[in-house]
C-alpha cells in the first residue's frame, strides 16, 4: 500500500465529516509510516470528532512528541482533560498552549474559567484581559472582568438564587396558602 495516497484518503474523508471512513484510511497510512506528524494530528482529530477522547489524546501525545509548538494540540488535550473532569490537567494544557502562542485566545479564555472555579480570581482575570485584548470574548467577558476588577464576588445563576430564595420563604408562603384555604 502506498502511504501519500492513504493519507490523502483520510483527508478526503475528512473533509467530507466522515470520520470513520478517515479514521480507517489514517490508520492504514499509520502502518506504513507512524512517525508522520500531520498523520497523527488528522488521526487525533478525527478521534476526537468521533468523542474517541482516548484515542485522540494518544494521537495528539505522539504528534506532540515529533513536534511540540502546536497550540491547537496543547488546546484539544485541555478540551479532553475537562471532558475527563481532570480540570488540574486542563489547566496545564492551556498554559501550555498560551506559552507555544501568547495570542491563543480560546486557551486564555478556558484558563480563566477553570481559574474561576478554582477560586483563583487573579489569575483568572488576568486570562480575561489578554481574551479582551486580543480583541476577543463578548458582554459576558466584559462582565467577569469588571466584577473581577471590584473583586466582588460572581452573582449565583438566577435559577439557584430563585430556588434558595423560595427555600428561605417556603414557610411563609405555607402559611399564606393555607390561611386562603380557611
Amino acid at each position: 500500500q502506498h502511504f501519500p495516497a492513504l493519507f490523502q484518503l483520510g483527508s478526503f474523508f475528512m473533509q467530507k465529516e466522515n470520520t470513520e471512513k478517515a479514521i480507517f484510511y489514517y490508520q492504514q497510512a499509520e502502518k506504513i509510516k507512524i512517525d508522520h506528524y500531520e498523520l497523527q494530528v488528522n488521526l487525533g482529530h478525527a478521534y476526537f470528532l468521533n468523542k474517541k477522547f482516548l484515542q485522540a489524546r494518544d494521537n495528539y501525545h505522539y504528534a506532540l512528541e515529533l513536534q511540540p509548538s502546536d497550540p491547537v494540540l496543547h488546546f484539544n488535550l485541555g478540551i479532553i482533560a475537562e471532558k475527563e473532569n481532570n480540570e488540574n490537567q486542563a489547566i496545564n494544557h492551556y498554559l501550555n498552549a498560551i506559552k507555544v502562542d501568547d495570542n491563543h485566545f480560546p486557551a486564555h479564555f478556558n484558563v480563566a474559567l477553570l481559574f474561576l472555579t478554582k477560586n483563583h480570581p487573579s489569575k483568572a482575570l488576568e486570562h480575561l484581559k489578554k481574551v479582551r485584548a486580543l480583541n476577543y470574548g463578548d458582554e459576558s467577558t466584559d462582565y467577569l472582568i469588571k466584577a473581577l476588577e471590584k473583586d466582588e464576588r460572581l452573582k449565583r445563576a438566577p435559577a439557584s438564587y430563585i430556588e434558595n430564595l423560595f427555600d428561605q420563604y417556603a414557610d411563609h408562603y405555607d402559611m399564606h396558602l393555607t390561611q386562603g384555604l380557611d
